[in-house]
């Protein structure tokens, strides 16, 4: 980035013990999803295709709507078929990956996951799989985010009424890519170009949407508002809440937010430090909270005040670049009962001011009542 820094290396040779009551418990958990055929093995990501079409939280045609009636040909079913191998990370048991191709289409790649599926699929009006595995080993090769890029595309393909031409998007990403043509625009990204080309600007804080959409998802569309980084679904990551089938223990009802801004706080500390930490969020179905918070050495509180205070820590380094309550907003927040009143909840949550600014205090230096909403400076 700006700062020109191409890696950071660790070494040494210091060792950390850490005393664990569950030594069999987690071997246990870690051989049954080794040895189960859960879907996600099978699929990946994009295994919620369809139940995301179905209850109307899949953006399709530039997000002008919320299902898509090609869903069948880019389902998880259809991303099963073109699997030809197993694929996991090193020591995972979860193994999501999936290798995936089309022998006749000369395609080679991995996935692919939901979110391209629905950036090059639904999003584009494409509902061919193989062309969705086309556009992804494209973004791979050349380096770029399948979310950012299938959704300027799919901006493009809606400013020439040319949704569905799969031919069209793999030119187009390659003009992103080497910045030609119509592409050199369209490389600075729907914040950036969508005037240009007539469309809406499909972005929070200048980042474009994944999926899930929020029009249905009421608590991941205030999450989509509240993330740091913009309209990123894994920085709240309340999608799973309000999906039937998954996490039916603590499903929520997808629509309105009364309840919601608490659990989203919790959730968004969790998250913090789980990306602090390097730690997969997939492992919630593997590691408990309370684990997690013993192989840190530390309490579920002590995690959830350590993770209040590296999200104040960020919200503070955007205050002072003029990101405020404007910002935490949608392109569809009026169509979201309650949304300001939910707003204001979780800024008094985590004991902010109401326009979306962190006090006047150390940023960062919160309570471990951050997560429980009496969010104070300590002394």
């Amino acid at each position: 980035g700006a700062k020109g820094v191409k890696a950071l290396t660790f070494d040494g040779d210091a060792t950390a013990e850490v005393d664990l009551d569950w030594p069999d418990e987690a071997a246990a958990v870690h051989r049954d999803a080794a040895t189960s055929d859960s879907i996600m093995k099978r699929q990946g990501t994009a295994s919620v295709t369809e139940l995301a079409n179905e209850v109307g939280a899949l953006p399709s045609y530039y997000f002008s709507e919320t299902s898509f009636e090609g869903v069948e040909g880019i389902s998880g079913d259809r991303v099963e078929e073109k699997k030809y191998k197993k694929g996991t990370c090193s020591q995972c048991a979860f193994a999501c990956k999936l290798p995936t191709r089309d022998e006749g289409a000369g395609v080679e790649t991995e996935g692919p996951e939901f979110e391209t599926v629905m950036a090059f699929g639904s999003n584009a009006g494409v509902d061919d799989v193989v062309d969705v595995m086309r556009a992804n080993e494209l973004c791979d090769e050349l380096g770029m985010d399948t979310i950012s890029c299938g959704d300027v595309v799919s901006m493009f393909l809606e400013s020439e009424d040319e949704f569905g031409n799969a031919e069209l998007v793999r030119s187009i990403v390659e003009q992103i890519a080497y910045r030609e043509g119509v592409g050199d625009k369209l490389a600075e990204g729907v914040h950036r170009a969508h005037g240009e080309f007539g469309a809406d600007d499909w972005t929070v804080k200048g980042l474009s949407f994944s999926g899930h959409d929020g029009r249905h998802l009421n608590g991941q569309g205030l999450a989509f508002a509240t993330a740091n980084r913009g309209a990123d679904h894994m920085y709240g990551e309340f999608y799973p809440y309000e999906y039937p089938l998954v996490d039916p223990e603590d499903a929520l009802d997808p629509r309105g937010l009364d309840g919601k801004p608490p659990k989203l706080v919790e959730k968004e500390n969790r998250n913090a430090v789980l990306d602090s930490a390097i730690v997969c969020k997939f492992s919630r179905g593997i590691v408990t909270d309370d684990q997690l918070a013993a192989l840190l050495d530390a309490d579920y509180e002590d995690l959830q005040a350590l993770g209040a205070r590296i999200v104040e820590r960020e919200r503070a380094f955007n205050n002072a670049r003029g990101f405020d309550r404007d910002d935490d907003t949608l392109p569809y927040a009026d169509e979201i009962e309650g949304f300001e009143t939910a707003l204001s909840e979780y800024y008094a949550l985590r004991g902010w001011n109401d326009d979306g600014t962190v006090p006047d205090r150390d940023a960062g230096d919160v309570s471990r009542d951050a997560s429980s909403g009496d969010a104070t400076a300590d002394d």
